[in-house]
């Protein structure tokens, strides 16, 4: 049987990190994407490139593809997955979509309506293509170290001693591990059933920011 081709982009970003050796291991040859030239390939099935030059659109069937950049940067590769004769999407956005929308922060409320809009034409250029698609939207995501939330907040206490908070910190939080995060991006690409829908994904424990 025939090597299952997979892209990736946003591949050196912390789920890409998770998710890469999970779909080697599965079988697949992947085609990774990222901003920065990779010095080594770390593998037969594993393939770095950088963002071809705009306009570029590449002449190779890669059908499967997984978006785990901003999502409001998925529009700008639309010809290049068209050239490459893209089949089902996968991408990830955030329920910052949902929580930040009507925020008091001027700025959260621009990320809200910038992951509004990278879903929505999404959408909208997949289902004028015949195109399947499948959007998740992960919660805090952390792990491996890297995050800049949960490992931050981490490090500032292994340094200090302690974390300054307002007033009771009571506010619930959901956090979803990296790991999972990436299982559920190859969860999504290889089950039909899931087509043409969103899904909000989040970690199995809802605790107070305390």
């Amino acid at each position: 049987m025939a090597e299952s081709r997979v892209g990736i982009l946003g591949a050196t970003s912390m789920v890409g990190q998770s998710l890469v050796p999970l779909l080697r291991d599965a079988g697949h040859h992947v085609i990774a994407y990222s901003r920065s030239r990779q010095k080594h390939q770390p593998a037969d099935s594993i393939e770095f490139r950088c963002y071809p030059a705009s306009g570029e659109t590449g002449d190779e069937t890669i059908a499967d593809w997984i978006c785990l950049a901003p999502i409001w940067t998925f529009p700008e590769h639309f010809a290049m997955l068209s050239g490459h004769r893209v089949k089902r999407v996968v991408a990830l956005s955030s329920t910052s979509i949902f929580s930040k929308r009507h925020s008091a922060d001027k700025a959260e409320q621009n990320m809200a309506a910038q992951l509004a809009r990278g879903e929505g034409e999404l959408i909208s250029w997949a289902e004028a293509n015949g195109i399947e698609w499948v959007i998740l939207r992960p919660t805090l995501i952390y792990g491996l170290g890297k995050d800049r939330n949960i490992c931050e907040i981490a490090r500032f206490i292994a340094r200090f001693g302690f974390f300054p908070l307002f007033g009771k910190a009571e506010g619930l939080r959901q956090p979803v591990h990296v790991e999972d995060v990436a299982a559920a991006c190859m969860a999504a690409l290889q089950h039909t059933k899931v087509r043409n829908r969103s899904y909000e994904i989040s970690g199995a424990e809802i605790m107070p920011y305390r």
